[in-house]
C-alpha cells in the first residue's frame, strides 16, 4: 500500500530518543490510528532533514494489533526494535521491525498508559500505567528486573529546578498530553533522594519549584488542575488552588513566605504558602525577584520596568532578567537582541548582541554573569563580565535541562554530568550526579 508521507502528523508518532529528548531521526508511525484492527500496519520512518524540514523514508513495515486510545508504542534509537503496550488483553509486545516477528509478549502487564525505552539504557523497558506506577523489563525476554537490577536504572529528567539557594534540586519526568508528572527532589550535598510524588504539570521549564530547605514544592498545570502545595518527604497534598489559568510559571517568593503565580493575560496572584489563599493580586506578566534592589516587573510581555524607568524590548517579549548589584540585565528573544545591561534607573550601561543565553544566574564573588540555554542544537554554557558584558569563558554541551546548584558554581545536567563554573572558568567534573529510579522510602 502506498501511503502518503506528506501526511504524517507529528503528534501521531512515537520518536527514538535520546537523554529524555527526541532525536528526530526515526518514528514509529500508525496511519490508520482512528480504526482499530487485529492486524494494523506499522511504520517505521526515517526523517533524512530536520526538525523543521522533515523529510520522511519508509524503513520498515510490519503489523500488529491496535486498539484506540488503548493502545500505545515505542521505537528503539536505531528504529529496529519497535513496542506495542495494551490497556488490556496482550500486555507488551516486542517486534523486530525488519522481519515483522514477534520477539515476545508479557502479557502480565495490565492497564498500561505509555511505553518506551530507557533513554540511558536501551536494554530496559519502563512500563508507565495511568497512575503514573513504573514496572522495568528487560528488553531481550521482556521479563521484571529484579530489584537489584532496578537500583542501577538511571532515572529520565526532562526538565529541572534548583531551590534558590542551590542546595535542593527537583526534576520532573513529564510525559505529554498529560497533566501529571513524576518527581523527584535531591539533597544536592548529600545526593539523596528527599522524596518522590506525583504532580501535575505543564511541558514548560518553570511550573514546579523547591522552598529553600527542602521541605515543600509547588506544581501547577497550564489550564486544568490548578496549584498545588506538597509536602516533599510524603508526596501529601497540602491545598490546591484553582483560583486561574493560563498559568506559564509559579515559584516561592524570596523569604518562602508566599507562592507566586504568573498567568498569561490575568496578572500575578501571591498566595498565602499556608492555605493557598490570594493575598495580592497585581497587573502584569511576570515579576523576577531581585535581592540587590526593587524587582524587575514586567506590566507585558515585552515591558520591564526598571526603578521608575519603562524599557521596551526590541522583540516580541523578553525571556529572563536577572538583577546584580550594579543594575539588571534583561534578555529579549531573538538571535539578533543578545543581552541588554541597564543600572537600577533604567539607563542602558551595556549591550552584547553575540551572546544568547537564558536561565540566569548571578556569581557575586567574581561579578559575574552564567546561564545557559538549553535549546535544540543550542546547548551552551556562557559566563560573562557583569562588568561590560564580555564572554569570559564559553563551553557548547550535548547535555539539556541543566540547574544551578552549590550556591551556583556548579551547573548540573539530566544526564548526570556536572560543570564547575566558577571563578570565570568552565570545566567538567569527574563527578556524575546519580540520577536513579530506586528510592527507599
Amino acid at each position: 500500500m502506498n501511503y502518503d508521507l506528506e501526511s504524517v502528523d507529528i503528534q501521531k508518532l512515537a520518536q527514538s530518543m535520546t537523554n529524555g529528548m527526541a532525536d528526530d531521526k526515526y518514528f514509529l508511525w500508525v496511519p490508520d490510528w482512528l480504526q482499530d484492527a487485529e492486524e494494523k500496519e506499522y511504520l517505521v520512518l526515517l526523517n533524512t532533514g530536520d526538525r523543521i524540514h522533515e523529510n520522511y523514508e519508509i524503513i520498515y513495515q510490519f503489523q500488529s494489533e491496535y486498539i484506540r486510545n488503548k493502545c500505545c508504542y515505542a521505537l528503539s534509537q536505531d528504529g529496529k526494535t519497535a513496542l506495542m503496550g495494551y490497556a488490556v488483553k496482550k500486555g507488551v509486545i516486542c517486534m523486530d521491525c525488519e522481519s515483522g516477528q514477534v520477539l515476545w509478549n508479557n502479557p502480565k502487564i495490565k492497564k498500561i498508559d505509555k511505553i518506551r525505552f530507557n533513554y540511558f539504557d536501551s536494554d530496559i523497558i519502563e512500563v508507565i500505567n495511568n497512575q503514573l506506577e513504573f514496572t522495568y523489563l528487560d528488553k531481550h525476554t521482556g521479563q521484571i528486573l529484579d530489584e537489584e537490577r532496578i537500583k542501577k536504572v538511571r532515572q529520565v529528567i526532562n526538565l529541572m529546578r534548583s531551590s534558590k539557594n542551590g542546595k535542593y534540586l527537583m526534576s520532573s519526568d513529564t510525559f505529554s498530553s498529560k497533566d501529571k508528572a513524576n518527581y523527584t527532589v535531591y539533597d544536592t550535598k548529600t545526593k539523596e533522594i528527599m522524596g518522590r510524588f506525583v504532580a501535575q504539570s505543564q511541558i514548560m521549564e518553570s511550573t514546579f519549584d523547591i522552598t529553600n530547605d527542602g521541605q515543600f514544592a509547588v506544581c501547577s498545570a497550564y489550564q486544568k488542575e490548578g496549584i498545588s502545595l506538597i509536602r516533599v518527604a510524603t508526596g501529601e497534598v497540602l491545598w490546591t488552588q484553582k483560583i486561574t489559568k493560563k498559568i506559564f510559571d509559579v515559584y516561592f517568593d524570596k523569604d518562602d513566605k508566599q507562592v507566586v503565580v504568573s498567568c498569561r493575560y490575568n496578572g500575578i496572584y501571591f498566595l498565602n504558602i499556608q492555605d493557598g489563599q490570594m493575598e495580592t493580586h497585581k497587573n502584569g506578566e511576570k515579576r523576577y525577584f531581585n535581592p540587590y534592589g526593587k524587582d524587575i516587573c514586567f506590566p507585558e510581555n515585552n515591558v520591564a520596568i526598571i526603578g521608575k524607568r519603562r524599557i521596551q524590548s526590541p522583540s516580541f517579549t523578553f525571556i529572563d532578567a536577572l538583577g546584580t548589584p550594579k543594575g539588571v540585565l534583561l534578555v529579549p528573544a531573538g538571535d539578533e537582541y543578545g543581552l541588554k545591561f541597564y543600572d537600577n534607573d533604567g539607563k542602558l550601561l551595556w549591550e552584547n548582541k553575540d551572546v544568547h543565553i537564558g536561565n540566569l544566574v548571578y556569581q557575586e564573588q567574581n561579578h559575574t554573569i552564567c546561564g545557559f540555554m538549553n535549546m535544540y542544537g543550542s546547548e551552551k554554557i556562557i559566563i560573562i563580565d557583569a562588568e561590560n558584558g564580555q564572554v569570559i569563558s564559553r563551553l557548547d554541551i550535548d547535555d539539556f535541562a541543566c540547574a544551578f546548584i552549590e550556591n551556583n558554581n556548579t551547573l548540573v545536567c539530566n544526564t548526570g554530568k556536572m560543570y564547575d563554573v566558577s571563578n570565570g572558568c568552565i570545566k567538567e567534573k569527574e563527578e556524575m550526579f546519580e540520577f536513579y529510579v530506586y528510592y527507599e522510602k
